[in-house]
């Protein structure tokens, strides 16, 4: 999450692709992926700036306050950064 003075400036994408890389090369991570809500339109945003790729849509993967919803998953493998 980021502060909203902060926000529109690349910090999470930033972090993302910072964190991303470090797992790869500390841990030795083969596939990373995020798993983000349909309707959250700024971290799908995110995904995409840091090299994550669209796969696809999972159906009725997450409950959320109670209700089945479905998840877009964006994984990212090493070659892709």
């Amino acid at each position: 999450m980021v502060a909203p003075t902060a926000r529109g400036r690349g910090i999470a994408t930033s972090a993302v692709r910072l964190l991303s890389k470090w797992a790869f090369t500390e841990l030795g991570l083969e596939r990373l992926q995020l798993s983000i809500h349909p309707a959250n339109v700024a971290p799908r945003r995110i995904a995409e700036k840091a090299s994550y790729h669209y796969e696809g849509t999972l159906r009725s993967t997450k409950v959320i306050r109670g209700s089945r919803v479905d998840s877009i998953v964006f994984p990212l493998l090493p070659n892709d950064l």
